[in-house]
């Protein structure tokens, strides 16, 4: 394995475990995407599987040194194209991670624009030693298959994802991270993650406002993303939500619905979906 080879396997590895991360749970990753607010939403999630595709058939084509001359050529547009979009988010959005990797890893944005400089400078160095050569077919048929398996993964765990990372989990202590920005109520309360933008939100409003009674038991608090803010009147629901900042909701939720139960601290019960015969009887 020559140097170039090895430079280059080293960025590959690099783009496999970003892109498998996002793969694993890709809703997570339109959500993250949606933050920067530069893109019509319903064009994050086929853009999001086009994403996590080209990560895989870079990875492939520099693992196995396919079409190296081209392969590194888009593999450095992409880096700086994460690199800028990072530094505008932080700077623009107040985004203050990468969320390139949904919930296996997450790296402040000054870590991760320093690991694409590193590669960046890897491919570079790499690039300064290959010659301009045509692409064969088999060479072809790497990026394609690799691609393919991508947007396969990323487009199933859009419905369900393959590692659920959630925090919201049934015996789970609600996150220490978010308990200054959302404290708990000292009585057991049902948090509504629900959103306007979600067909089957609207199938959960009799419960919040059953639940949002005075004398009802446990209490009921509608979470909403301060992103959704101005569309909340889309629910025709009379509940005042509490505005929560959309990192915060983005954390939290993969997609939407989702409703936890919450006693002292610890998650006793989660529902996703419509509201079934398991939830809460509201006689």
């Amino acid at each position: 394995m020559t140097t170039p080879h090895l430079l280059c396997a080293g960025v590959g590895i690099l783009f496999g475990l970003s892109g498998i991360a996002k793969a694993i749970d890709s809703a997570r990753f339109v959500n993250h995407l949606k933050r920067f607010e530069l893109f019509p939403e319903w064009t994050l999630p086929l853009g999001t599987l086009g994403l996590i595709g080209l990560e895989f058939s870079l990875s492939a084509m520099l693992l196995t040194f396919a079409a190296p001359y081209y392969a590194i050529q888009l593999s450095l547009a992409l880096l700086l194209t994460f690199s800028l979009l990072a530094l505008w988010g932080k700077n623009r959005k107040d985004i203050h991670d990468c969320g390139c990797y949904g919930r296996v890893a997450r790296f402040p944005i000054h870590m991760a624009i320093a690991s694409n400089l590193v590669a960046i400078l890897l491919l570079l160095a790499a690039f300064s030693s290959v010659e301009l050569a045509p692409i064969t077919k088999a060479e072809l048929l790497v990026g394609l298959q690799a691609g393919a398996l991508g947007v396969f993964v990323a487009g199933r765990s859009a419905r369900k994802p393959w590692i659920d990372f959630s925090p919201l989990k049934t015996g789970k202590t609600w996150p220490p991270m978010h308990r200054e920005s959302l404290p708990l109520p000292q009585e057991p309360t049902l948090f509504f993650f629900l959103s306007p933008t979600c067909k089957h939100c609207k199938k959960w409003i009799p419960k919040l406002h059953h639940f949002s009674q005075p004398n009802a038991t446990p209490k009921a608090q509608w979470l909403l993303s301060k992103r959704d803010e101005s569309q909340s009147v889309e629910l025709e629901s009379n509940v005042v939500p509490t505005i929560v900042a959309p990192h915060v909701i983005d954390d939290l939720v993969g997609s939407f619905p989702v409703v936890v139960l919450i006693e002292n601290g610890i998650i006793q019960k989660r529902w996703d979906s419509v509201p079934g015969r398991d939830f809460l009887k509201t006689t």
